[in-house]
């Protein structure tokens, strides 16, 4: 009765452990997401796209699902394409950088929202993004920082249309100039009359105007040009940007931006939550072929097929968000392997500690099989 006591024990013991050992590292990730609050920052505009000229401003929450207790971050832009003009007291600009510092906030403060000015300086895009240094601190005696998201904003400046300037020039010069010229004599209406009839022979110009804009602007190893009032990469071979067709969408999780190559500003089309624009969207045509999205490599100065990389650029993009559930994932698939090696660990440990046992008391495998019945 002894030995089935002891080996009962034994086996009882032994699982026990287990359950602990197999509890642990679930107990342990557990405590380590309860500990670790979490803050979000996200960066919107009012307007993403605005004329050279025009108000911009940025709202950037801060939001916790814990009490907020301080917030301090960097966030960086283009100041060649956006002048920052003022963010209240808490916050304070420089070039291609502006700093929000807002501390000791009341008890109860879950969520909060800055406003920034600026005004747009030049055509152009930028991304107003956090940047490290940042911390958002939790509102208690130990101050504890936050694990921080965030997600940037893309602002487009676009130039003011030749319409809204030529229009005045159009319906002011006419009556100012023709009007006096016939009424003092007949000759100078003569003498515009031969000056008109030249200007025919100036409107073959615009044939003229096609040569020099053959002429191309390097940038890295793409040229552009301008042909027909439609700009043409060179990049190998010949890409025509196209203008994006009414019923042809965007693809999801794109939004609209613009982009500078070769001195060239084209649309092109960029994650609206990526923390960085390597890749982006142009609507373009190869040569002849139908016009189709193409993804374009900003630092290996490529342009792919969308249809054909999506898949790819999908598992490999540089999204935060999706970054954070890779990372989840990752984690979850650690555990698995934690677990299963726990548990391979304790059957191998009740096999032993059995052995040994049966080994000192000379008990052999009918002899066990009979204590356990």
């Amino acid at each position: 009765m002894s030995d089935i006591y002891f080996i009962k024990k034994c086996i009882h013991t032994v699982v026990n452990i287990s359950i602990l050992v197999l509890l642990l590292p679930l107990c342990l990730a557990y405590s380590q997401r309860a500990e670790a609050a979490s803050a979000s920052v996200s960066v919107t505009a009012k307007n993403n796209s605005v004329v050279k000229g025009d108000d911009v401003y940025v709202i950037i929450t801060v939001d916790s699902s814990d009490e907020i207790g301080s917030f301090k971050g960097y966030f960086s832009y283009d100041n060649s394409v956006l002048k920052y003009i003022t963010g209240g007291t808490v916050a304070s600009g420089n070039d291609d950088e502006f700093l929000i510092s807002d501390t000791d906030k009341e008890a109860g403060t879950y969520k909060i929202k800055y406003v920034v000015k600026f005004t747009a300086r030049a055509a152009g895009s930028t991304s107003i993004r956090l940047k490290r240094p940042y911390s958002v601190c939790s509102y208690s005696d130990s101050q504890e920082e936050m694990s921080v998201s965030y997600i940037p904003v893309n602002i487009v400046v676009k130039k003011k249309t030749k319409i809204q300037t030529s229009q005045p020039e159009e319906t002011l010069t006419p009556i100012q100039t023709q009007e006096p010229e016939p009424k003092i004599t007949q000759e100078p209406v003569q003498t515009q009359e031969p000056v008109q009839t030249e200007t025919p022979e100036i409107t073959p110009k615009p044939e003229e105007t096609k040569k020099p804009s053959v002429s191309s602007n390097s940038f890295g190893n793409i040229k552009t040009s301008v042909k027909s009032g439609e700009i043409v990469l060179n990049i190998k071979e010949k890409y025509t940007v196209t203008e994006l067709p009414d019923n042809k969408s965007i693809p999801d999780g794109f939004g609209e931006t613009a982009l500078k190559i070769g001195g060239q500003l084209i649309t092109a089309y960029a994650r609206e939550n990526a923390t960085e624009h390597k890749f982006v969207l142009i609507y373009c045509k190869k040569g002849n072929s139908k016009p189709e999205f193409y993804l374009y490599d900003r630092e290996e100065l490529t342009l792919m097929p969308y249809i054909k990389v999506q898949a790819w650029y999908r598992g490999n993009s540089d999204n935060s968000v999706v970054q954070n559930d890779i990372d989840n994932d990752t984690e979850v698939q650690k555990l698995k392997y934690i677990l299963a090696i726990t548990i391979i660990i304790c059957l191998l440990l009740v096999i032993i500690i059995i052995s040994v046992y049966m080994h000192f008391k000379g008990i052999n495998k009918d002899d066990l099989t009979e204590i356990l019945k």
